[in-house]
């Protein structure tokens, strides 16, 4: 009898172990099957609003006004106005010559200044026409996405570049759609990183924007690594 009641405890236990070791395999499957469709559909909804902000700003850009040699800074600043209370999703427009000279801007700050070539004008000076990045904005005082476009005239010479500045803030609504508002009781900790790990935007830690590394970004790396190998 006591026999029979070991070996009936042994094996109720090894059951319950099994089951409880495949429900654990499977809820941590769902869990990164989650976490990796919310990050795909958080990358894809980025991608979209980017190619919104895209057309925005090639639309200013060949604006009559804009690309005229005959407009005056009072002309192009007056357009870039009009735009901005059309399109409030940016901090502020301006419009440089291709000496990276200010010439006219929403803000009014700083006209006339030439600014060194860095960030995105290392783009536009290769001959890119189009370029986003997030840095640190010298006029607003603030890590801001950074959408420039040249500007061409009607021959197609470059005669300039349009500059808008959008609050990284705009990213929240796009990661909180996708994770925060699926599950209010969980709390995440997420991070948006350029390919060398630098955040560029995070919902925890707002100090560190532009200026930390991610704590996981050699993992991340690890993991990369792994699946590069496993492609091939």
């Amino acid at each position: 009898m006591l026999l029979f009641t070991g070996l009936f405890l042994v094996w109720s236990l090894v059951i319950i172990y099994s089951v409880y070791t495949a429900n654990v395999k499977i809820l941590d499957q769902d869990a990164k099957n989650s976490l990796e469709n919310n990050a795909i559909h958080t990358a894809n909804q980025i991608n979209r609003m980017l190619y919104e902000r895209y057309l925005d700003i090639r639309e200013l850009a060949s604006d009559p006004v804009i690309n005229a040699h005959k407009s005056t800074p009072g002309m192009i600043s007056g357009k870039l106005t009009e735009y901005l209370n059309r399109h409030t999703m940016y901090e502020s427009l301006s419009f440089f010559n291709m000496n990276r000279v200010r010439i006219a801007d929403t803000s009014e700050k700083e006209i006339g200044k030439q600014y060194l070539l860095e960030d995105y004008w290392l783009n536009i000076t290769k001959g890119e026409d189009f370029v986003v990045d997030i840095h640190q904005s010298l006029s607003l005082r603030k890590p801001v996405f950074h959408l420039a476009s040249t500007v061409k005239d009607k021959e197609g010479t470059p005669i300039g570049v349009v500059v808008a500045r959008m609050n990284i803030e705009e990213l929240y609504d796009v990661i909180n759609q996708a994770f925060v508002s699926h599950n209010e009781e969980t709390v995440y900790y997420i991070d948006l990183v350029d390919k060398y790990g630098l955040i560029l935007y995070s919902l925890y830690n707002k100090q560190g924007i532009l200026k930390d590394t991610s704590l996981d970004w050699e993992e991340i790396k690890k993991s990369l690594w792994k699946e590069k190998r496993r492609a091939f």
